[in-house]
């Protein structure tokens, strides 16, 4: 014969009974200083008023970001200071090069990082087998495809001598004007 419920486990409190509790709630921590702790702040704060009036009284400023904040509706000619365009903003040379807060004050088209990468691995393979150059996992740690490799070594080869940060020997260059080559008859 099977008795119910003489099997369970024996609980001190059952997990209603804890949740009444008073000694299982957690209390939120209070700050023993109390609200304020700067005296101009205790002196004019008044509980009565809104954030936005005491903050006024104080002589602070409540929505530090409306001058700057997203324009509401079509009202783009009201924004205070020069309004540029998106053309403005986004409108990079032909030739890649775009003014920057760096050294040189150049930002160049192929990163240093970049640069240095692809001349390993062109150092490495002497050759233009961009597949086998993808699939190397000990020279290709960014794991870069076969698409991505050959533009960065066709990116490489455009730059200019002042933008080519990292030397190279002549053969890379070499085998980088056989790639220009093989482009022409791609197209």
């Amino acid at each position: 014969m099977v008795r119910h419920g003489k099997n369970k486990k024996g609980r001190s409190v059952s997990r209603q009974n804890k949740a009444m509790s008073g000694s299982y709630k957690v209390s939120k921590y209070k700050n023993p200083r109390g609200l304020f702790t700067n005296e101009e702040v205790k002196k004019n704060w008044m509980p009565d008023a809104t954030p936005l009036e005491n903050l006024k009284r104080i002589g602070l400023k409540a929505r530090v970001n409306d001058d700057v904040s997203k324009p509401s509706g079509n009202n783009v000619n009201n924004m205070k200071g020069d309004a540029s365009t998106a053309i403005e903003l986004f409108d990079i040379p032909a030739d890649g090069r775009i003014k920057g807060h760096t050294r040189a004050d150049v930002m160049l088209p192929v990163s240093v990082d970049d640069q240095e990468y692809i001349v390993k691995l062109l150092k490495k393979h002497k050759s233009l087998d961009f597949k086998r150059i993808a699939m190397d996992t000990k020279t290709n740690r960014q794991q870069l495809s076969e698409a991505k490799v050959k533009k960065l070594a066709t990116k490489f080869y455009k730059l200019k001598d002042e933008e080519r940060v990292v030397e190279c020997s002549d053969r890379i260059l070499e085998l980088l004007e056989g790639l220009e080559e093989m482009s022409d008859y791609e197209e």
